[in-house]
This record gives C-alpha cells, structure tokens and sequence, in this order.
C-alpha cells in the first residue's frame, strides 16, 4: 500500500540530486572551512535535509569554488533540476495538490467513501 503519490522515478531522482548536493557542499567546506571530510559531509546532510533551496545555493556556490565549475554549469545542475522537482511536486499530473498529498484507497471515488463511513 502506498501511502504517497511518489512514483518511484520522482523519488530516484530526489535521491540523486541531494547526494550531488551532499558531495558539492561537503567540498566546498573542505575548500573554504578546512573542515574534516567525515564533519563536512555530516554538515552537508543536516544542511540538505534541513534547508533544500539554501543547500541549493551553497552546492552551487561550492561546485565554482571548489571543483572549478562555472556559475552557468552549477545552476543547470543544481537549480534547474531542483526547480524541476518543485514544479512536479505542484502541478502533479492527477491534480490532487502534488505529490505529497495523501493517496485515498478508493482512487477519488468521494460516493464510495461516503457510503462506507454512512454505514
């Protein structure tokens, strides 16, 4: 039973793209902070996990300074698919209010489900 209108595809890809922000920001505080690999990359998850579109930035700001990214490259990796995956979110394709919208079991069947709780 899926308790979410995720498919699998949208979930890969969210997957994918906050470790590509994990790695990025985990190397930019290397560069900038002179910080441990092992405390970077643990600041780089709370970060990503925390603030979405601020780590967006960061990694973005991370890919230039520390592997030598230009600022256009950095935002088609890291804005547009985020931006992307906003968008999905919000104009899903069944139009229940985005992919984090609680799946009903009856599929949208509203007389079904007033039956039942009649009963």
């Amino acid at each position: 039973m899926r308790f979410f209108n995720i498919s699998p595809v949208v979930t890969l890809a969210v997957f994918a793209l906050a470790t590509l922000h994990c790695f990025a920001i985990s190397a930019g505080m290397q560069t900038w902070l002179q910080l441990d690999s092992l405390l970077a990359a643990f600041v780089a998850v709370a970060l990503v996990i925390s603030l979405p579109f601020v780590s967006t930035w960061l990694a973005m700001a991370a890919a230039v300074a520390a592997w030598g990214w230009s600022w256009p490259l950095a935002f088609v990796v890291f804005a547009v698919p985020t931006t992307l995956l906003l968008l999905a979110g919000i104009f899903n394709k069944n139009g229940r209010g985005g992919l984090w919208s609680p799946r009903e079991e009856n599929d949208g069947d509203t007389t079904a489900l007033a039956q039942a709780n009649a009963a």
